[in-house]
């Protein structure tokens, strides 16, 4: 356990499997924090056709 600061990525998927929208959030975190982040997507997203998110971490 230990700090940790990079990006996370979330990218909303249709029924299909396809990306149909994404959307970035950087995040900063000391030992022991925890943090509510929400993630803003493109007003184009039709987020009635997302079936599920998925969210990645890149390491800064």
């Amino acid at each position: 356990d230990e700090a940790v600061e990079g990006e996370l990525l979330a990218k909303a998927m249709n029924s299909s499997g396809q990306e149909i929208g994404r959307s970035k959030q950087t995040l900063a975190l000391q030992k022991d924090d925890a943090k509510l982040i929400s993630f803003t997507f493109d007003s184009k997203v039709d987020l009635d056709k997302v079936s599920k998110f998925l969210i990645d971490f890149r390491r800064k």
